[in-house]
């Protein structure tokens, strides 16, 4: 979790920060990560990466104000689906009661425009187009992600925000397991051997991702039970196995062994040998009959 925060409110991150830890988070925050040697706006770039799963703002009138504060927006709506990692906390006292924000955005727009005409360096002079177009949907974003007061998330040890990141966290694991299932069917259904290694290697790609969610080890032992079952039939015993061993790890009851597969595979042998052997004996009966029938020739 990243808290964006103007300094004005450190007394409020840094006791986000203490809450979120007692919780088992880790957290990133400007004061115990910058030092002299660190460029702000490098640090701010932090809020891009895409391992960060929330960034949590502390919106207040002197953050929508101050050009750093800004410019982190800036790089947060860079994210792909920016705003399903917002964890917003508005500071009422600031803002009387998240009125003065959503209500005056004209005028936070208006004071940006009012420092873009008097900015002549040509680089700050986009970060400040960059702000002025973006102030209006990041407030937005915000406003229809939680409306509760600032009063009430400190009373409850701010239970409202891990709220929402558990509820977003069963989207997300619906989602992705829904996902996952698709990608098995595909695996294990598709005649063409080169999509099924893909789609099969895709979904535990997807799984080892998922490790802190629920269910993932049921899931886990699904996916490599099924791409393990899959390369045994496709007599790849020594891949097949490891993959139903880890299954195996994962509570997973494999249907298949690999002795059951080289008996299908010594039925396939026998088969073969035998289809070969029925094609070498009609090519005898064939070459016989030529060679009678030039030989009769011969003598007529």
């Amino acid at each position: 979790v990243f808290i964006s925060y103007q300094w004005n409110q450190k007394s409020i991150a840094k006791n986000l920060q203490e809450s979120f830890e007692s919780r088992g988070y880790l957290v990133i925050r400007d004061e115990d990560t910058l030092n002299n040697n660190t460029y702000i706006k490098d640090f701010m770039k932090i809020v891009t990466h895409p391992k960060l799963d929330y960034i949590l703002v502390v919106l207040s009138s002197s953050y929508l104000k101050s050009k750093n504060c800004m410019y982190e927006v800036n790089q947060i709506m860079k994210r792909f689906k920016w705003e399903e990692t917002l964890l917003p906390y508005v500071v009422s006292q600031d803002v009387n009661a998240n009125a003065k924000i959503y209500g005056g955005i004209k005028l936070f727009r208006e004071y940006w425009e009012q420092e873009l005409i008097k900015e002549k360096v040509p680089s700050e002079r986009e970060v400040l187009e960059n702000i002025i177009r973006n102030i209006g949907p990041f407030t937005t974003a915000i406003s229809t992600r939680i409306n509760i007061p600032e009063s009430e998330l400190i009373s409850t040890n701010y239970q409202a925000l891990f709220e929402i990141i558990r509820n977003r966290e069963d989207q997300k694991r619906v989602t992705s397991f829904k996902e996952i299932e698709e990608l098995l069917s595909i695996g294990s259904e598709n005649k063409n051997i080169k999509e099924s290694e893909k789609a099969f290697k895709t979904a535990i790609k997807k799984i080892k991702d998922m490790k802190n969610v629920s269910g993932f080890e049921t899931m886990s032992g699904r996916v490599y039970g099924l791409y393990g079952e899959y390369l045994l039939k496709q007599g790849n015993n020594e891949d097949g196995q490891k993959n139903i061993e880890i299954a195996k790890s994962f509570g997973f009851s494999s249907s298949l062994s690999s002795t059951q597969t080289k008996s299908d595979n010594s039925f396939k042998f026998v088969v073969i040998v035998a289809i070969i052997s029925f094609a070498i004996a009609i090519i005898g009966i064939v070459l016989t009959n030529n060679i009678d029938y030039n030989n009769n020739n011969d003598n007529n």
